[in-house]
Order: structure tokens, then C-alpha cells, then sequence
């Protein structure tokens, strides 16, 4: 939403003083299964919290081949800035507001005139009892985007890259028949969750891609509230404020330069 929790505040304040409800597109969000994933965490499902980890693991194209004078490159904490705002978002939806307390950096890379930049960032933090990792990789790797939050009554996973939510909790049933539940339970999720994927893109012509419904669930949140008086307070400067802060915090914990 801006470059630093000051612009985040600024831009709010014009906003409130116009009359006008302002909002971040933490697209996201807006996913289907992140719904579900919500309702799980608010029926107490999971129960207590105990850890989040969210992954980003997506190539990042310019650091790479170019072109290498693209405002994300210029300055190490640029990539922050370009990239974390997509899982901080998830931590503080879910948790609240993180304190940033360790970040690390990895495969380094030349950059042509500019020097070396990371290509791995991985970030420690907490939300009140709950611990949190940020895993951001630009290597040209498996892609993979997505979340795991456990409790102590179970675990979610939700895969935002392709929009896929599957949950695991054990019960009394003991060591043996655990193990087979669970794996049945698995499949069976997954199994739903792919046929209702291929079914509703190709319904819609493929118009209805994962990323796509996270640009219409974002719209549809921020906009349906306003209808109703209120406003989203995933999509609210609130929110937005909660992750620039996270994202200063974490980059005044880079290294220094060589």
C-alpha cells in the first residue's frame, strides 16, 4: 500500500478527512479456501495455536536475466517490500500483528552493476503465543506457495498458489487406524478440491483461475462491506499498517552491505 508504515498512515488519514474508506489489495485473502480457513480458525477447530509458516517459493524472472534496473533490484530491501506484503498479510489476518525478530538471507546472486542480492529471505517472528516463519525463495526452484498453521487439535495447510485448503486432526481412534484415517482424509480433499477447481475453470473458460478468484473474493470483500456500513478489516489500512511495520522492522535486520 505504501513504502514505509508513515506513507501507510498518511494515506489513510487523507482517506478518513475525504469522507472515504481506503483499502489494500492483499489479494490473497480473497481466496475461496482462505474463507475456509478462516471459518476453521474461528470455530476454534484447530484449537490452540501453536505455529505458522508461510512459504513463497516463485522464481523471480529479473534476477535472473533482467532487466536489472527494475525498482525491486536496486536495494535489498526492495525484495521485501516487492514480495513480503503476500505473506505477512496471511500472518496478520490470521494472528494479529507480528514482531519481526530475525531475518537471514541466502543465495546470493551478482547483479550486474548493483552487486550481490539475496534470493532467500527467511524471517522469524511472533504473534502473541504463536510462532511465526516467512520463507520467501527467487530461486529457480519448485513452485510453491502456500501455509501451515497448527494447533494443538490439528493442522491446516492451505495452498494459495492454487487455491486448495486440507486439514488433518487425529482422534481416539488410536495409532494404527490414525495413519489410514488421515491418509483417506487426505485424499479424499484433495480429490474434491481438484475436480471443484477443473470444474469451475472450465465452466468459465478458464477465465476463474486461482489468482484470478483472489482478485474477485478481494473486490467483492472490500466492496460488499461497504455496502453494508462497515468496512473489511482484511482489506482496511489497519491491516496494511500491521504489515509495513513488519516489513521495516525486517528490513532494518538486514545484513549490511559487503
Amino acid at each position: 500500500m505504501a513504502l514505509s508504515a508513515a506513507g501507510v498512515e498518511r494515506i489513510a488519514a487523507a482517506a478518513h478527512a475525504a469522507g472515504r474508506q481506503a483499502g489494500v489489495v492483499h489479494n490473497f485473502l480473497g481466496l475461496p479456501a482462505h474463507a475456509g480457513l478462516r471459518r476453521l480458525l474461528d470455530g476454534g477447530w484447530l484449537g490452540r495455536l501453536f505455529d505458522l509458516r508461510v512459504d513463497w517459493a516463485l522464481p523471480f524472472a529479473p534476477l535472473q536475466s533482467g532487466p536489472y534496473g527494475i525498482w525491486p533490484l536496486r536495494e535489498t530491501g526492495h525484495l521485501l517490500w516487492e514480495i513480503a506484503p503476500h505473506p505477512l498479510s496471511f500472518a496478520v489476518d490470521l494472528l494479529g500483528p507480528v514482531d519481526v525478530l530475525h531475518l537471514e538471507t541466502g543465495q546470493m546472486r551478482e547483479i550486474p552493476g548493483l552487486g550481490p542480492r539475496p534470493q532467500a529471505f527467511r524471517l522469524l517472528a511472533r504473534s502473541g503465543p504463536v510462532e511465526v516463519t516467512i520463507a520467501l525463495s527467487f530461486v529457480q526452484t519448485h513452485e510453491e506457495r502456500a501455509l501451515t498453521l497448527r494447533g494443538s487439535s490439528g493442522l491446516a495447510r492451505l495452498d494459495y498458489g492454487r487455491d486448495r485448503l486440507t486439514v488433518t486432526g487425529d482422534n481416539a481412534s488410536g495409532l494404527v487406524i490414525n495413519p489410514l484415517r488421515r491418509g483417506l482424509s487426505l485424499a479424499m480433499q484433495e480429490a474434491g478440491q481438484s475436480l471443484r477447481l477443473a470444474g469451475r475453470e472450465s465452466l468459465s473458460l478458464h477465465r476463474r483461475t486461482p489468482y484470478g478468484e483472489s482478485f474477485r473474493g478481494t473486490l467483492a470483500g472490500f466492496y460488499g462491506a461497504l455496502r453494508a456500513g462497515r468496512a473489511d478489516p482484511r482489506f482496511a489500512p489497519e491491516a496494511a499498517l500491521a504489515v509495513a511495520r513488519a516489513i521495516e522492522a525486517a528490513v532494518a535486520r538486514l545484513p549490511a552491505a559487503p
